[in-house]
């Protein structure tokens, strides 16, 4: 129960003591597992940690003076126990705890138990929805659908009762400490209406990723002055529009996806309407499956050139009948992103044909770029991917690169994409999935690229059904070679004129 190498603990625990044993056991484990915690990783519970024989000197004159206070300064986040019946908020102490988690900005998830199953909310994706099956790190789309998949079934009764919750009518068993703690956090703390609201906003954001939409949870999110980055779906756009939710001057960061079985119902005029936020810097967008007229790809993609401020685009388009003509005004678009740091476009199965040559220009003046990700599997692309090659290389900074072109018809070979990969020195991920297609030669030059980018971590390539292929590909081995730190290692020659075996003996 004590440490006794007295190391700093890595997680908070605000609870109330209202829970069984063997709830608060089942959270604990269920949150170690979701934040994929090292066996070592240490819990503060005041229940455990505070002598409860001498809790009046525990605590001491001031609640600024008690180990609640000096271990949130300490710890990763803190995890709130809501319990069955989510009544903890309902605790003065746990309200303290609430507010200096938010003063402090520290991380803050919350913990519930439903038919004996622990649930964990996370206010964004966790370290077990950022990691693959095999290990591997994801971001972007797969890491954010992970996030909501997992978090689908979180009692969305307790976080109704938190959206309308004041953290100014806790409960405390001694009037004193009430008196006590809402006098400190007036004077230190911001204040308990400052907390209370942003309690209410984390609450509603995550409701609203649910696909729950209410009046309570707009005015929630509308409220809270501190307010910077807001994850919904698009069924809850109309009312946070309406009620100028999106126009809050401090929300900077914006992530709408489709809702569980939610109808597509005018999101092309939605997309449009959003992407006229001008204080937006990051700005991540999924309408999969959705099919878009062209006039509102043309004006969507008007509206975003018009935001040059924006240093984070990701856009999950893919299967929205979107086709060659939205290919300009979307490469006008990227050719304004001049602060662009990481850009992903998903666009598979679109009904794109003829080359990427625009696009490729556009990404040429995206010069800051560290994480580029471009998915145009299963469409009609043809031609080269030199112009696209030769832009990666002015994109100096990139530690990101993933490029998957599945199911096309690209031709000739790698060289100007191979060449590029020498500048970019601070790659750590390169993923090249062009699988299908009809690209021929040795590829040495993309192995001479490689061999530059010695921070690879994890490289993924699959040339699957080039036939065209041909040699032992003696310089991609001796490139992977150079890779020091390369921990992941995927590659896919089937139906090609060489064999994996050349590439890992060479290696």
């Amino acid at each position: 129960l004590w440490d006794q190498d007295r190391r700093a603990p890595d997680w908070f625990v605000s609870h109330f003591w209202g829970e069984s044993i063997r709830s608060f056991v089942k959270c604990i484990k269920e949150h170690s597992r979701v934040r994929m915690l090292r066996r070592n990783s240490r819990y503060w519970v005041c229940a455990y940690v505070n002598d409860q024989h001498q809790l009046g000197l525990e605590l001491g004159q001031s609640p600024t003076d008690t180990p609640f206070y000096r271990a949130l300064h300490t710890c990763t986040g803190a995890l709130l126990m809501l319990g069955e019946n989510g009544d903890t908020a309902g605790r003065i102490w746990c309200g303290f705890e609430a507010c200096v988690s938010f003063r402090f900005a520290v991380k803050y998830d919350m913990a519930s138990i439903e038919n004996e199953k622990a649930h964990i909310l996370t206010t964004e994706p966790a370290e077990l929805d950022s990691t693959s099956d095999k290990g591997i790190s994801l971001s972007g789309r797969p890491a954010l659908q992970n996030w909501i998949k997992r978090q689908m079934d979180f009692p969305s009764a307790t976080l109704k009762e938190l959206v309308t919750t004041d953290l100014r009518d806790g409960k405390a068993s001694e009037q004193r400490d009430k008196n006590a703690i809402c006098r400190a956090v007036e004077k230190k703390l911001g204040g308990m209406v400052r907390a209370t609201r942003r309690l209410r906003s984390v609450s509603a954001q995550s409701l609203a990723m649910l696909g729950v939409h209410s009046a309570d949870i707009c005015k929630a999110l509308k409220d809270d002055t501190q307010l910077e980055l807001l994850q919904t779906t698009w069924g809850a756009v109309p009312t946070l529009l309406e009620m100028k939710c999106l126009a809050n001057p401090n929300l900077d960061r914006l992530c709408i996806v489709r809702g569980e079985g939610e109808a597509a119902k005018d999101i092309g005029g939605l997309m449009c309407q959003v992407s006229t936020l001008e204080q937006l810097r990051e700005l991540s967008l999924e309408v999969a499956g959705i099919c878009l007229k062209q006039p509102e790809w043309e004006q969507f993609f008007s509206s975003l050139a018009q935001r040059e401020q924006l240093v984070l685009v990701s856009l999950d388009v893919a299967r929205c009948g979107m086709g060659t003509p939205a290919m300009t005004p979307l490469s006008n678009a990227v050719a304004k992103m001049t602060n662009v740091m990481a850009l992903s476009l998903y666009l598979e199965r679109n009904s794109i044909s003829g080359n990427l040559d625009l696009l490729g220009e556009s990404l040429g003046t995206c010069t800051q770029l560290g994480e580029l990700t471009l998915v145009f599997k299963y469409n009609s692309i043809s031609g080269s991917l030199d112009c696209l090659g030769r832009s990666i290389g002015k994109c100096t900074d990139l530690e990101t690169l993933k490029l998957y072109f599945n199911g096309n018809s690209i031709c000739g070979n790698l060289d100007p994409l191979g060449q590029s990969l020498s500048s970019c020195t601070q790659l750590e991920t390169l993923e090249l999935y062009l699988g299908g297609n009809s690209i021929s030669g040795k590829l040495e030059a993309l192995g001479h690229g490689i061999g530059s980018c010695t921070k690879l971590g994890t490289v993924g390539m699959d040339f699957t059904g080039n036939t065209k292929i041909t040699g032992n590909l003696k310089a991609l081995g001796q490139g992977l070679n150079n890779c020091m730190q390369l921990g992941s290692l995927s590659l896919g020659f089937q139906d090609t004129g060489v064999q994996e075996d050349d590439v890992r003996q060479a290696w």
